[in-house]
């Protein structure tokens, strides 16, 4: 399978200081996986004090680096399709290439932590036919979440949203402010981002443990 991971997750991811474990959780090392060109860039990375100022903290940096040399670039997409999406209001120009290049692919999922962006394509499909291929192949990033909450507990995702509650305002409110959200509070509030994300069109795949059917099955964890 090809998977598709944006700048905003890849970087949230290793803010919070889990970036190579959700490589190991999804077992990415038998996927294909692409990040827009523009993220080693975005970040400075080539920059020690500059990539520091944009990540938040050396591990941040370390975390994104390895991960930048275990993937590649999105594979040729057709580079009307790109002009199309990135001229629509919310969606950029990284998420373009991705999302162009993913349409033309038929075993492809794209992780974005990006709503104005999955909204944006909902009302794209009703003009542009290439963009409803799209549709199953998206996961956001409280869908990861809620994969991570199930697999590795709602301990470990406090301690994990704890080294940079700021990373992601919406998952911070899904834990509580205090990051003490029992349980059941946060996968409510999870499972309602989602669906306000997915009400009114069916981009969004219908989980992480469905989109990767080859994982191991979800361990059982004291909150």
């Amino acid at each position: 399978m090809k998977v598709y991971i944006d700048c905003d997750v890849a970087s949230k991811l290793a803010r919070w200081g889990v970036l190579d474990e959700v490589w190991n959780t999804l077992d990415l090392d038998n996927h294909d996986v692409y990040v827009p060109a523009s993220l080693k860039f975005r970040f400075q990375l080539q920059d020690d004090a500059k990539a520091l100022k944009k990540c938040g903290s050396a591990a941040a940096v370390e975390q994104l680096r390895r991960f930048v040399g275990k993937v590649g670039d999105p594979p040729d997409a057709q580079d009307e399709l790109i002009v199309v999406l990135s001229s629509e209001p919310g969606i950029d120009s990284g998420e373009s290439v991705l999302f162009a290049s993913a349409a033309t692919q038929d075993d492809a999922v794209i992780i974005t932590g990006d709503k104005k962006a999955i909204v944006a394509l909902g009302w794209l499909c009703e003009k542009e036919e290439r963009v409803r291929t799209l549709r199953g192949k998206i996961l956001c990033l409280e869908q990861l979440v809620a994969h991570l909450l199930d697999f590795k507990g709602l301990s470990w995702l406090r301690q994990a949203i704890a080294v940079d509650p700021s990373a992601d305002r919406t998952i911070h409110i899904c834990l509580g402010s205090r990051l003490d959200a029992p349980l059941a509070s946060v996968r409510e509030a999870l499972e309602s981002y989602v669906n306000s994300l997915s009400a009114g069109h069916t981009f969004l795949a219908a989980g992480v443990a469905h989109t990767f059917p080859r994982l191991p099955p979800k361990r059982s964890h004291n909150p």
